[in-house]
């Protein structure tokens, strides 16, 4: 569809189509009356940039990243409140995404789901979350000093296997045997 009109003797061209849902809809805007040497205004709108309203769970589940079963888990598990229905399907809007982006990043820091429910259920009841993190990150960050101790002895015992020169499977753990009674008693 194209619509003509006459603004301030220049002719002004308003292309636009028909978007079905789910369709990225563009309008353009210009000026055509010779093109040459004057400025050509256009003006997008996409679909990222429209009010995100309610989002199937497959779109939802997309979005975020995530599987579908992981959406309806953490519903069940009530770490997610429980979607809006509309016909028996559920819908999830932009409060559900920010919450899932919160879990998100918990994981990703080492927190247990158990651990993020925790605060969520805490911080329902009214107590400060940053307080709750703050208390609960310096216990999960005690833990991963721990794992990284672990870690680090780990290393030093590949290094050791690496450089081994034994003929046989018996003799390298008669040596190994031997390299842990000598720590043990320098300990």
């Amino acid at each position: 569809m194209s619509v003509v009109s006459k603004i301030h003797g220049h002719r002004r061209f308003l292309l636009s189509s028909n978007p079905r849902p789910g369709q990225i809809a563009a309008k353009f805007w210009g000026f055509v009356d010779g093109i040459i040497g004057r400025t050509l205004h256009v003006e997008a709108k996409f679909r990222s940039r429209r009010k995100m309203t309610e989002l199937t769970i497959t779109a939802f589940a997309r979005e975020a990243g995530v599987r579908p079963s992981t959406l309806r888990y953490y519903e069940r598990i009530g770490l997610l409140p429980s979607a809006k229905r509309v016909a028996g399907r559920r819908r999830y809007d932009v409060c559900a995404l920010k919450r899932l982006e919160l879990i998100s990043y918990a994981k990703r820091a080492g927190f247990s789901l158990a651990q993020i429910q925790t605060i969520q259920e805490s911080a329902s009841r009214g107590e400060p979350p940053a307080l709750l993190w703050r208390n609960l990150a310096a216990v999960k960050a005690a833990e991963l000093d721990q794992v990284i101790v672990r870690a680090q002895e780990a290393k030093l015992r590949l290094v050791a296997l690496s450089r081994c020169r034994c003929s046989s499977l018996a003799e390298c753990g008669d040596r190994l045997r031997n390299k842990a009674q000598k720590a043990q008693s320098l300990a």
